[in-house]
Parts: structure tokens; sequence; C-alpha cells
């Protein structure tokens, strides 16, 4: 149905766009598969029969233009997609908003196009020439500006003023117009009013011409639509302020005019004892904008007609209120009195007989505006509110004054508090109680009031505390206390075992004072355990300048000694030094003038030269009662025993002829070779070359292992002995013979040395070879047979005289090549050579060397180390 309108249309609507009555046909060069058409707000887009582009369309599309459609639901861009290869041509139209200026850009390579503008309906339409286009794909961007807009200003000058403009403007949209309004001299107290579309338009500022003239500056902000302004002059408004008593009307400007429509301020003082002013204008009330103490300020507002302002005022009136508080007076006062502001106002107040005179104060309010004279209080002038307290001054009353003195105190029966003074009502009797204070309690005291002696009346359940009356007092009174005096009390000193107590005063003390007396402990006992104590409630002090004891005496008392011990003495000592050890039976712990025995032992290594007894700082010798035993004796003080000795030493000359034995050592007890257990000393164990060390002898020839060290100094001289190293004498050596590895007959010849000292080793004179020889293989022979087994070969395969023997263990095959003789070393000057030929070649070469050798009768084998052909090896 859509497809059926929409072709009709297309035929009704062929004279409003220019691009449909001249088809555009594709041309083979025609490169353009995709179209894209910018969205843009506000603006809508019609295909080229006059209809908005629609997806629903596409079959209409495809059959008359070749191409479909695509609408982003998010941007609204509208993408042209070629249907068979190309787009053969491509118009559009855009719908002309009013007051919008539109044009296209796009992103095409040699793609021309034509703009039309079509009346009806009023839009713009773009035909794209895509013939010679070189671009597959490209976008169209349409470019929406606004139209300018017309200002109309008035058209004339007046003869009031003057614009700087007139006529019609034309403003850009969007963009600020300003103009300037001068308002001729005689005319700057009117109020000009410039409207724009009806609204009233405020000036951004204002100034004044040489000439008097006023200059108003417009500016009308963001123009985006036509507008018509119109200007008009209003005459000021006359404002009428009153005058009366007790205010000042005042404009704040000095003047009575206001411009027509503008604000008009002025203020009214209001005089001291007035209240607030009542303001209207027109008759209409008018409330103050702000108050400054008794200046109001107000505000008429759009004024456009005159104005006549009244104000009405009164004084104000204060109230004083009268409060009384007890009795023993009268007052003129009333509780509350109004007055006007300014007047005067006064009371009397009178003591009633028998009665102190009553307090007047002002609680509220200036306390100086009140005045007095005699009984009469006034307050001359009124300008303020008063509260006024009346206060009765209570009944008439005498002074008691208690005289203070040692030993007793005068108290209140009501509380016990202390007295001093005391106040009483005329005529009234007054108690109080004296009090005898610790320590004067035995006094008869005698008390008195004005001289006159007063009964004492003992107090119930108050210990030392007597009641006394003053009847009927009118007059001051003076209360004296006497014949008050201290207690005396009896000190005695208790006697006992090992002390003295002594006194050089009496024993008789009065209350409070101090008793000085001395102790002397028996030297047997120990002072320091001795505690004096008293039975009274303060114990003895001791004063360790004078030696003495001292107590505060406030009762009977006895004076005893505690605690008081025998003295005992201690003895200490180190029992386990490391050079004594110190034994005993008796206690450490000794009475006076007992004794201390014990035992010495000194340990080897050391040499005993003192024994000593150390009390306070004096060191006694002591002497040896026999077998190393000694006694303290007479020990009145702490001892410490101590033990004097010296290191023993032991002189070793050592002999050694072969060896590095040689020499003197000193041996002590901080030696490493002395054992301080047993005191044995670890001899020297020397070496020398080819020998084993077989011990140390003394001049008797007796070995000697060790020296014991006792308590003595000794010297002694040890001899070296030595035995030869039979089995490490020699060392066997292997390598080639001056032939070398060279093929002598087929064979190669290997040679063994034995080196030695023959001048430092006398024991060879009776040594000699007896068979030498070696072992080869073409593989490793140490990894396969040990010396032990190479032994057991020579002695199984070699005979008399020379030869070789294939020795096959397994398939590790091991030759034998040996000799047999006897030859002395005396015959050999120091180096025993032999050499051994016709060896058969092999691939890889190995070989051992032995000696045999005869040391009186006993034989001694050794061997060289595996050779491989290379350098010696032994």
């Amino acid at each position: 149905m859509k497809k059926i309108s929409k072709q009709l249309l297309s035929l009704m609507l062929v004279f409003a766009f220019v691009f449909v009555s001249v088809p555009i046909t594709a041309s083979a060069a025609s490169k353009v598969e995709t179209i894209t058409l910018k969205a843009v707000e506000g603006l809508t887009y019609y295909d080229q029969d006059g209809f908005e582009f629609s997806e629903d369309d596409n079959e209409i599309y495809q059959e008359d233009y070749s191409y479909t459609i695509a609408i982003d639901p998010s941007s609204g861009d509208i993408t042209f997609t070629a249907s068979n290869s190309v787009i053969p041509s491509f118009a559009f139209g855009i719908g002309l908003a009013q007051d919008k200026e539109i044009s296209i850009t796009h992103d095409a390579t040699r793609a021309n196009y034509t703009e039309t503008t079509a009346t009806n309906p009023s839009r713009k339409v773009y035909e794209f020439n895509l013939n010679s286009c070189r671009s597959t794909a490209f976008t169209i961007t349409p470019v929406v500006a606004a139209a300018p807009h017309t200002v109309k200003m008035p058209s004339d000058p007046t003869t009031q003023y003057e614009l700087s403009a007139y006529g019609a403007q034309t403003v850009e949209d969007g963009a600020n117009y300003s103009f300037d309004l001068t308002v001729y001299s005689e005319y700057v107290s009117y109020l000009p009013v410039v409207r724009v579309g009806g609204a009233v338009l405020g000036y951004s500022s204002d100034r004044e011409d040489e000439a008097g003239n006023k200059i108003y500056s417009y500016t009308i902000e963001n123009v985006t639509k036509d507008l018509n302004v119109a200007v008009s002059l209003n005459a000021p408004v006359i404002v009428t302020l009153p005058s009366g008593s007790g205010y000042k009307a005042e404009s704040t400007s000095g003047s009575n005019l206001v411009a027509y429509g503008g604000s008009f301020e002025f203020t009214v003082t209001v005089e001291e004892g007035y209240g607030a002013p009542a303001v209207a204008s027109n008759g209409i009330a008018v409330e103050p904008s702000k108050t400054t103490g008794s200046v109001y300020t107000y505000q008429l507002k759009d004024v456009r007609q005159t104005q006549n302002v009244s104000v009405a005022i009164s004084k104000q009136n204060h109230t004083i209120t009268v409060q009384q508080q007890g009795d023993g007076f009268t007052t003129t006062a009333d509780p509350s009195t109004v007055l006007e502001y300014g007047s005067s106002y006064s009371f009397t107040v009178a003591a009633t007989q028998g009665y102190n005179e009553p307090a007047v104060t002002v609680t509220s309010g200036s306390a100086s505006s009140l005045k007095q004279s005699g009984n009469t209080y006034t307050i001359n002038k009124v300008t303020e509110d008063f509260e006024i307290l009346i206060t009765g001054g209570g009944k008439l009353s005498s002074q008691i004054t208690f005289n203070s003195g040692e030993g007793y105190t005068v108290l209140n029966p009501a509380d016990e508090s202390v007295l001093t003074t005391a106040s009483v009502e005329y005529g009234s009797a007054y108690t109080f109680w004296v009090k005898l204070n610790e320590g004067y309690t035995q006094s008869d005291l005698n008390v008195t009031a004005n001289n006159i002696n007063l009964t004492k009346t003992a107090v119930e359940d108050k210990d030392n505390t007597f009641a006394y009356t003053i009847p009927a007092v009118q007059t001051a009174q003076v209360v004296s206390v006497s014949n008050v005096v201290r207690n005396a009390y009896k000190v005695t000193l208790i006697q006992g075992d090992g002390y003295t107590l002594s006194a050089s005063n009496s024993t008789s003390v009065q209350h409070g004072d101090s008793f000085e007396f001395s102790l002397a402990v028996d030297p047997a006992y120990n002072s320091a355990s001795a505690v004096v104590k008293s039975t009274g409630t303060n114990q003895p002090v001791y004063n360790a300048e004078t030696k003495t004891y001292s107590v505060t005496v406030t009762e009977d008392v006895s004076i005893s000694v505690e605690g008081l011990t025998p003295n005992q003495y201690e003895v200490s000592y180190t029992p386990n030094a490391k050079d004594y050890t110190i034994s005993t039976s008796s206690s450490t712990s000794v009475g006076y003038n007992g004794s201390f025995s014990f035992a010495v032992e000194v340990k080897p290594g050391y040499i005993l030269t003192a024994v000593n007894a150390v009390s306070n700082g004096v060191v006694t010798p002591l002497t040896t009662i026999g077998n190393n035993n000694y006694v303290i004796n007479n020990i009145t003080a702490d001892q410490s025993i101590q033990i004097v000795t010296t290191k023993a030493s032991y002189t070793v000359s050592y002999i050694d002829a072969k060896g590095n034995g040689a020499g003197t050592v000193v041996y002590n007890a901080d030696s490493a070779e002395f054992n301080a257990q047993t005191g044995e000393i670890t001899l020297k164990t020397p070496s020398a070359k080819n020998y084993i060390f077989a011990g140390w002898q003394d001049g008797t020839g007796t070995s000697v292992e060790k020296l014991t060290l006792a308590n003595e100094n000794k010297e002694i001289t040890l001899t070296a002995n030595w035995e030869i190293d039979w089995e490490n004498l020699f060392t066997v050596q292997i390598g080639l013979d001056e032939n070398g590895w060279n093929n002598v007959n087929g064979k190669y010849s290997i040679r063994l040395v034995i080196p030695w000292a023959a001048d430092d080793i006398e024991e060879l004179a009776d040594a000699k070879i007896v068979r030498s020889g070696v072992f080869y293989s073409n593989q490793q022979i140490a990894s396969s047979h040990n010396n032990d087994a190479l032994k057991g070969y020579i002695d199984q395969y070699t005979v008399e005289g020379a030869g070789h023997k294939s020795v096959q263990i397994g398939s590790n095959p091991l030759f034998l090549y040996y000799t047999q003789y006897t030859t002395p070393f005396t015959d050999l000057n120091g180096q025993f050579t032999q050499s051994f030929t016709g060896i058969k070649p092999g691939q890889a070469r190995y070989a051992t060397a032995w000696v045999e050798v005869e040391i009186n009768g006993v034989r001694y084998t050794y061997f060289s180390g595996q050779w491989d052909g290379t350098a010696p090896t032994a």
C-alpha cells in the first residue's frame, strides 16, 4: 500500500524537485559502493521522490536507484549500499528549518554535486555526479548555521533623549547587541525605561558627560530572534516627610524626589525616652528595613506616585518592683509602681527596735541611680525598669571572745568545732565546752567570763571535757581558762643478760618531753640484734652521733631490750682452688672467742708458701700444728682463709742425636703438657727422616714415658732412642731408560730406580738387594691388583736368574719381568738402577716396578706407583 502511494506521490511531485526531471545514469567510471549520510539534530532527509528515507522502502530503492539503506538506531546515520556492484547516481533532499542556513561537506574524491532549492515544499536538493568519482565509499555531512536576526530600534530622536542607533539593526544568531541611551541634562532626573519585546531591560552602567547629560549603556545578550526596542522617560515622584516631638525624619539622599519606579530611603531617629515609631506612607504601614540603636531605616520601593509619610510615637513607661525579705523593718515602698520615662521615685525603710538596719540593694537596673539619705531612698530620673530588694538585718547580738592557751581546746557543743569567738542574741544564755588536751588531763581547771568564775559540769561520754554556761548575755564577754598543767610520768629501765640500760637524768618525765638513755651490750653478744622497746605508744629512737636512745614520754613506760643474740662469726674459704684444697670438720659459724681448725692439701704442680687468716683487712700468718693442719683461735670477727702458693717446675734436658727433640724445657702447672688431675707431664715426641721414635731414657738407661710434677722443683736429662723405618725406607721410581719407547728389536725398555742417602743410614751397612722387576699390562694394573696380590705373584713366579712370566687373571693379562741376585747396599753408592728390555708393545702401556731388600735376614718389598708411560712415577 505504502509502495503504491509512494509511486503515485512521486508522479505528483515531479515538479517539486529538480533532480527527478533529470535522471542520472551510472557510468562505467563510477566506483562508489557505499555512501553514508550523517544525521544532524533538527534536519530531516528525503529521497528522490520527496519521502523521508525509510528501510521499509528498500524494495523501491533497489529497483529504482540500485541501492538499499540502513539507518543506525543510535546515531540516526543513513548508510546507502549498492544493490549491484556500484551506486550509479545519488540525490537527496533536506527540509529547510526556519532561520537556518544549510550546506554540506563530503570526503569523496572527484565527486561533484549541484544544489537547488525547491519551493514546494521548501527544501534543499543535492545531486551528485559519480561518473568521475574515485572513492568506493564516502561520507556526506550537512552543516547547519542560524540566520541573522533584526533588532528594530526607534526610528527618530526626541527632545528628551537620543540613541546610539536608530531603525533596524542586524545581529548574528546568539550574539550580543549593545547600544547607549543619552538623556539630556534637563531631564536627568527622569527615569529611562527600555523595553525589549515588552520586557524591561536594565542598564549595565551609567555616566555623565561634560554637558551634564546622563548616558545609560544597555546590552541585549544572546539574540536568537528578531526583537523590537521601545524607549520612554518617566518624571520623578515627590515624597513628603513629617516632623514632630520625640523624633526626626530625614531622607538618606538629602532629596525628597525619587526617580519614577525607583526606591526612596529615609530614617526616623527617636529621641531618648520614646518608644518605637509607627510609620505609614499614604496610609499604608511601613516596617523598618533595619534598626541601629534609636535610628530606624525605611524603604519605599517602586515609587510611581506622590507619597505622604506619617509617624506616630509616644513616651516609654518603666516598672519599679520592690521585694521584701526577712523581718525587723518597715517601708513605704509598694510592690510594683509604673512611671513615665524621666519621672522621680522615692521610698523610706526603717529598722524595728532590737533589730539591725535592713539592707537595700538594686538587683536589676543601674545601682548608682538609687540614692540614700538617712532612711529615704530616691531615684531622681527613671530611665529603665528597676528591681529592688529590702533584706532585714536580723536581731542585735553580743560577741564572746575565747582566749587561747596551752593544754586545752574550747568547743562548740553542737558540732564540737573549735571556738575562738561566738555571737549571742541579746539576753540569751550561751554554753560552751572546754576539753583538756592529751597530756594535761591531771589539771584542775579555772574558767571565767569577764573575770566571773563559771561552774564546771562534766560532759557525759566525753573524756576530759567540761561544760560551762554564761547566763543572760547582754554585753560582750571574754572567756579565760587557767590552772592548766602538764601530766608527769615515770620511766622504768629493765635490765637483762648481755646488756645494761642507764640514764643520766631523772626517770620522772613530763608529758611530751624526751627521755634519753644509753645501752651497753656485752662483747659476747651481737649489738646489731638488740631491739630496744618501750611499753608506751612511742618507741625509742637511736642517735648514732651521741650513741644514745631517746623516747617521747606521754604515759608511764618501761624500757627493755629484746632479741639480743650471742655473736657468731663466719669463717670463709675456697674449699677447692686450682692449686689447693681445704678440708675441715669445724663449723664455719664460730662463737665469741671460739676457734676454727682446717687442713690444707696442695695440688700437684704447686708449692705452699703461706697460710693466713684475714679479718677486717688484717692479715695474720698461721703456723701448722703438723701435717699441714692449722687453727684460728680467739675469733672475735669474721675470718677468711688465704692460701699462698707458687708454681713448682720440672726442668727437662732432651738429648736427641737423630731427630728434632733436642733442647731444654721447663714444665709447670701452666704447661699444656701438664695434667692437673694426675700431676703427670707428657714428654716430647720427636721425629727423624727414615726413623721411628722408640722413647726416652734417663741417665741409668731406664725407659721414661712420663714425668710427675709434685710439690717441689725437679730436674732430669733424657736421651732419645730411634729405630730405622724399614717399611717406608725406600721409594721406587719407574720410567723410560735411554732407549725410551723406541722399537728395539720390536721391544721396549723400562728402567726402575731406588735412590737413598747412604751416608745418613748406618743401619744399611748389612742390607742387600735380592731381586727386582716390573709388572706390565695394556690395562690398568692398580684397579685389579693391589700390592699384596702383586707380592704373591712375585713369590709364586720368580726363580733363579732373570726372566719374565705371563700372569693370566681372568680376562686381564699381566706380565711379570724379574731378576734375582744379591747386591750389598755398600756396593751401590746410594742408588740402585735396573732396566728391563724386550717388553712387548701394546696399544696401552701401564707398568709397576718393585724391589725386594733383605736386612738382617728380613725381606721387605717396595712398589712404585702405576706408570702410564709418560713421566716417572714413584
